[in-house]
Parts: structure tokens; sequence; C-alpha cells
């Protein structure tokens, strides 16, 4: 299968531990769907992860219950926040972890040609959503996507992020518009997106942006208040490195 991407196809790789469903998909997707380029296919978790990683595809096809792995758990090593993500599978228990995900579709086995399609239909509304608003946005200015519901994402310029905070499992972005978004991410992910020159953990809970910082209050760590008022404190595990960064 080619590996050289066509922008106007929804690169798509299948994995499931049956063959047979590898092949009803497939066949789904050539005879229904001309807008998918089925790129490969897996029946085992360790050689999905390598063609995900290989190929970064656009759409995935993926079964829960993957001989004795787990789809939740490949999704979790593949981190490719780009790809959106179908679940398939005769397990319907697995519905509200799959959405946890933030899986774009669920379909329960045996498939229905007209619940695939309309499957591919959200995907391709996705994508084109997404592109639509980076087309929108200045080439100068850093943006990240902010998941807001299954079905959408939020595209803001990182420069208008203020704040971040962990809520548990959870992350709510402050912006500077006054709104305040909750995403179903861990802090740690978006420590490794944000760009670096600007953005610094100053404590386990919050990441704060350097150039919306409005004051430096002296406590025995240190708190900063931030442009929206909000006053953060300094852990002592980040002070120095907050100190070396930001000169008061």
């Amino acid at each position: 299968m080619s590996k050289q991407k066509n922008k106007d196809l929804i690169r798509t790789i299948i994995i499931d531990d049956e063959k047979l469903n590898i092949k009803l998909l497939s066949n789904f997707a050539r005879t229904y769907c001309p807008e998918i380029e089925l790129v490969a296919t897996a029946t085992n978790y360790h050689e999905g992860l390598t063609l995900i990683q290989q190929y970064k595809p656009d759409l995935l096809f993926l079964d829960i219950e993957i001989n004795d792995k787990n789809g939740f758990d490949l999704l979790q090593s593949a981190q490719l926040e780009s790809m959106h993500v179908v679940m398939v599978t005769g397990h319907k228990q697995y519905a509200s972890e799959a959405f946890n995900h933030e899986v774009t579709h669920f379909l329960l086995k045996p498939l229905v040609i007209s619940q695939f399609m309309e499957a591919v239909k959200r995907v391709q509304k996705k994508i084109n959503l997404v592109q639509s608003i980076v087309q929108e946005k200045p080439n100068n200015e850093a943006h990240i996507a902010l998941p807001i519901s299954h079905e959408a994402k939020t595209i803001v310029s990182t420069a208008d992020i203020i704040r971040l905070e962990a809520m548990s499992n959870y992350t709510k972005v402050y912006t500077t518009d006054g709104k305040k978004h909750t995403i179903s991410k861990t802090l740690k992910d978006y420590e490794k997106k944000l760009p670096q020159t600007i953005f610094i953990r100053v404590h386990h809970s919050h990441i704060i942006n350097i150039k919306q910082i409005h004051k430096y209050v002296h406590t025995k760590y240190g708190n900063l208040v931030m442009c929206d008022n909000v006053e953060i404190p300094i852990s002592a595990t980040y002070r120095k490195e907050v100190m070396e960064r930001i000169r008061f």
C-alpha cells in the first residue's frame, strides 16, 4: 500500500484480530466510501501500533479486544492527536469508555452499511471543520486544537491562553476572551504541546502563559497573579525553574 499522502483522501488503517472483519470493513470502504484511502491493516496490537506510527493515518477503525490486548491501551501508546478513531466492537458496554477517549464514532458488530457510511461522513465533517478553521488563521501564529465535544474541536491561539489548570483527568483552559474550556485530557498532555518559550509549569496543577502574568506576590514560594486576576501558587518543586525563566 502506498505511503504517498493524498490530502483529498482520508488515509485509513483497520486494526481487528479477525481477518473476516478486516475484509468486511475493507469492502465497505472500497464500495461505499471513495473518500477513503485504505493504507494498511493489522490483526494484532504491536503491528497496529507500528503502522499507526509509520503512516500517521487520518482515520483508524479499531477493535477494542485485540487478542489479549486492549484497543484503548493502543490509543494511549499511539498518542496521535490528528487521528480520528471509530471503534468497532461486539461489546456495547464499552461505549462510555470509548467516548471518554474522544472517539469519533462507535460501531457495533454485526456491521450495518448505513452506520459505517455515517461514521465516515462524521469523520470527513470533522476533518473539513478543522482544516477550514486553520486556513483562516495567520501562519505566523501558533494554534492548538481543544476538543470541546465528541463532534468538534475549537482552535485557539496559544498566545490567547492565560493558564491551564488540572482537575483530576481533565484540564481547564482559560483564555483571554473570558472563556473556560474543560478538556478530557491531562495537564501533562498539554505540557508537551504548548510552546516552551511562553508556557511554564509552576505547580503540579498549573501551567501558565508567561506573557499573561500581571504581578508577582511574595509568599513562601511566591504566587503569580494572572491577567484574569486569579492568583496561582508556585510550588517548591518548580520554584527554581520559574525564577530562572521569569525575572521579577
